[in-house]
């Protein structure tokens, strides 16, 4: 996975420089599903048009027989974007975090792969992804769905 997500960085940054006033750098968005497994509020700062880092959180709660628990989850992200300067963009990276509940956490590392509308100049942020969230059962597929702005 590191030798894939390395060579798309690599080969991914085009023929041109670009400047640092070519694209909106800042990005918030919600996010339904996903990582956050219900949702999520995150923040992303793109390095350049094509490498952003960002940070998640989500805070929900679950019931089952009359006892309610309180579940908290953090994460960080790193996403590689395809397209340079264009507003759509074949998106792939990897989110890694924790939800924690009480004194138990549970560790999060995953893939994500998907599309994203972002113009370079900001405004409408969209984002459609399709993740894998490993289990002591397995591999479950999954997916997120992001509206959010840049700037």
């Amino acid at each position: 996975m590191f030798a894939i997500l390395f060579a798309l960085v690599v080969f991914s940054g085009g023929a041109r420089a670009f400047a640092q006033g070519d694209w909106a750098a800042n990005s918030f968005y919600i996010e339904l599903f996903g990582v956050g497994l219900f949702y999520s509020i995150n923040y992303e700062y793109r390095l350049n048009p094509w490498l952003g880092l960002g940070l998640g959180a989500t805070q929900w709660e679950i019931g089952l027989w009359g006892i309610t628990t309180e579940v908290i989850g953090l994460f960080g992200h790193l996403r590689v974007l395809l397209g340079g300067l264009s507003a759509h963009h074949l998106e792939t990276g990897i989110s890694g975090g924790a939800l924690m509940s009480g004194s138990t956490s549970l560790p999060l590392l995953t893939p994500v792969f998907g599309y994203r509308f972002q113009p370079a100049e900001g405004g409408l942020l969209f984002r459609l992804t399709l993740l894998a969230l490993f289990t002591v059962e397995g591999i479950v597929p999954f997916f997120g769905v992001s509206l959010g702005g840049s700037f």
